[in-house]
């Protein structure tokens, strides 16, 4: 298992022995479970959760390669099939599910497409207002919480790549955002990444990006 899996799957339950009260010992016990076990664990929790059906399929089940052209599929199918909600909570519990099974997968996505997954996210943060007008009683916060960190997700891996290419036409991309409201999003979730040498280069890569030419 390399070393970037190993990250994610710690940081992953420190989010749930932070949030949910799960514990190392917890963490143990799942390790020790054979490949038989955690396969009907998993068939189990996606057949009585449907935001981690979505999940397991759009994310781990679908290729690398295939995953932008499904999640758009899934947005498209949801918004358009979207509900009437009677309170805020059957609406956040929707605009969770939508997160789960269009933006969670976005991590996972092929190398090779950055450019159309930040063109797909950029395209949902300036399309909003479609998912809020959806719902008459949530101010729809989580959905757009969900859409800044993953562009952060998204930004943190293009300035990894080796293409000034694919940086040049990130800058272009930005551009075409609300730029006082991008900056002040992007600022406050890259004072909260742990390596201090990323979000320098990343602050300066964002301040490059939208300075006047």
């Amino acid at each position: 298992m390399n070393n970037d899996i190993v990250d994610s799957i710690l940081q992953a339950w420190m989010l749930l022995f932070d949030d949910y009260d799960f514990t190392q010992e917890h963490y143990n016990q799942l390790r020790n479970f054979s490949s038989e076990e955690l396969h009907e664990i998993i068939a189990e929790m996606a057949g009585c959760h449907s935001s981690a059906r979505s999940l397991l399929r759009n994310k781990w089940l679908t290729s690398p390669e295939d995953i932008l052209s499904q999640v758009t599929f899934e947005y498209e199918w949801r918004v358009q099939n979207c509900p009437y909600f009677r309170n805020e909570h059957d609406a956040e519990s929707w605009l969770h599910e939508l997160s789960c099974a269009v933006i969670t997968p976005l991590s996972r996505v092929a190398p090779g497409q950055f450019e159309l997954l930040l063109s797909f996210i950029l395209q949902l943060i300036r399309t909003q207002e479609d998912v809020y007008n959806l719902l008459a009683t949530s101010d729809g916060y989580l959905w757009h919480s969900a859409l800044y960190d993953m562009l952060l997700h998204i930004l943190v891996q293009i300035i990894g790549v080796q293409s000034e290419c694919l940086k040049k036409r990130t800058g272009e991309m930005l551009k075409e955002l609300e730029v006082g409201q991008f900056v002040e999003e992007i600022k406050s979730r890259v004072k909260y990444l742990q390596c201090n040498e990323q979000r320098s280069v990343l602050n300066t890569f964002i301040n490059n990006c939208l300075a006047e030419e």
